[in-house]
């Protein structure tokens, strides 16, 4: 798959982040209405994973993608990558109707910035070991 162009990139990512804001607000509003903060987040995982078997039926990248997972030999902990997003979406309907959806988007940012720098600093991703810079 060829990468986007930077325009294309940047809007993708900005309406995710939308996207992402408006998440938590509607989950937290399931979990209200239904009594079950948890039940906004098995909402969204559930409609994450349809759109996920969509792309699978339909892209036939991904499904080479997937079965080149087998000859991969990444290491256990590479496959628990969605733990730390169900954790936020399982947060979010807890959290948003405390701190609202801006504090809660500048906590979870502020978050994977720090997470970032330790990935970066155990060497961890593709890159290798960074050094904390200014």
């Amino acid at each position: 798959m060829r990468p986007l162009p930077l325009p294309a990139a940047l809007t993708v990512v900005v309406l995710g982040g939308v996207a992402s804001a408006a998440q938590g607000v509607v989950n937290a509003k399931l979990g209200e209405r239904t009594g079950d903060p948890v039940l906004g987040a098995v909402v969204n995982n559930l409609g994450g994973c349809l759109l996920v078997l969509a792309g699978l039926a339909v892209l036939p990248s991904m499904r080479a993608g997937l079965a080149g997972l087998r000859r991969s030999g990444l290491p256990w902990w590479a496959y628990l990558g969605g733990v730390g997003g169900a954790v936020i979406v399982l947060v979010a309907p807890v959290v948003v109707p405390v701190l609202g959806v801006a504090v809660f988007t500048i906590a979870q940012v502020a978050g994977g910035s720090l997470g970032g720098l330790a990935v970066d600093r155990a060497g961890l991703a593709a890159t290798g070991r960074l050094p904390l810079t200014l």
